[in-house]
């Protein structure tokens, strides 16, 4: 029970932040150059998927709950993979 409201609460708290970040990057997307957009790119990919992170952890905790049960969804394996390789190279390029 303390496992399920905590996965609820950090979900919670974590949108807010989420949400004044994603409006911050759309204020520098309007006032950046084409140098700068590699790299807001990026930002907002890492934005989705907190978001989408953090949907997943309140489904997870209404689904610990008993609340949605039949709901269950398809996971295309060959796109996580080019998304975890796409990471990769970007991560290794900023390192050199």
């Amino acid at each position: 029970m303390a496992q399920r409201q905590l996965l609820s609460d950090a979900s919670n708290e974590l949108r807010s932040p989420l949400t004044r970040l994603q409006v911050a990057l759309e204020l520098v997307w309007q006032r950046s150059g084409e140098q700068a957009e590699k790299e807001l790119s990026r930002m907002e990919t890492e934005i989705e998927r907190l978001n989408e992170l953090i949907g997943r952890l309140l489904e997870l905790s209404r689904l610990e709950a008993g609340v949605d049960s039949a709901h269950a969804e398809k996971v295309d394996v060959r796109e996580l993979l080019e998304e975890l390789v796409a990471d990769t190279q970007f991560e290794a390029a900023a390192m050199g």
